[in-house]
């Protein structure tokens, strides 16, 4: 896939979620554990961390996660606007973590990286079939006081 692309999912969180957690338990994975950061209006995923049992598992070369119902979006220079490309399954190809990364990114609360910022876990329960985001959000707090005499 060209690296001027960026994914989309067509599916809804709930679809995309049981597909990943199909692919994860097909490759014998248990958990899936990613960590995020944000703050001043940027923030990432800082580093995904993949386990079958207790033991690390490396995702690299993982390059065969199925495209169906994942898009594709390219900026174009001429009208300024991001343009849908559709996606090919007999040449296009998607690696794990890219379509990983970018899911995690669509469970991430609206404004997560804006101001004072926040971080959090998003933990996948290959075993158990759950996920959960484990968020902070960080805000700045005043405490007013007035004195006269």
């Amino acid at each position: 896939m060209k690296a001027d692309l960026h994914i989309t999912f067509m599916e809804d969180k709930k679809q995309m979620s049981n597909r990943i957690h199909g692919y994860l338990k097909n490759k014998g994975v248990t958990r899936a554990v990613v960590e995020y950061s944000g703050s001043g209006d940027s923030g990432c995923i800082d580093h995904t961390d993949v386990y079958i049992g207790e033991d690390p598992a490396e995702t690299e070369g993982w390059d065969d996660f199925p495209i169906e119902g994942i898009g594709a979006r390219a900026w174009n220079d001429e009208t300024y606007k991001w343009e849908d490309t559709p996606l090919d399954p007999e040449k296009d190809w998607l690696s794990f973590d890219v379509v990983f990364q970018e899911f995690c990114y669509t469970l991430l609360p609206g404004g997560w990286e804006i101001n004072d910022g926040s971080s959090g876990t998003i933990t996948l329960d290959i075993v158990e079939n759950k996920t959960t985001l484990d968020h902070t959000t960080y805000y700045t707090e005043c405490d007013t006081s007035v004195l006269e005499w």
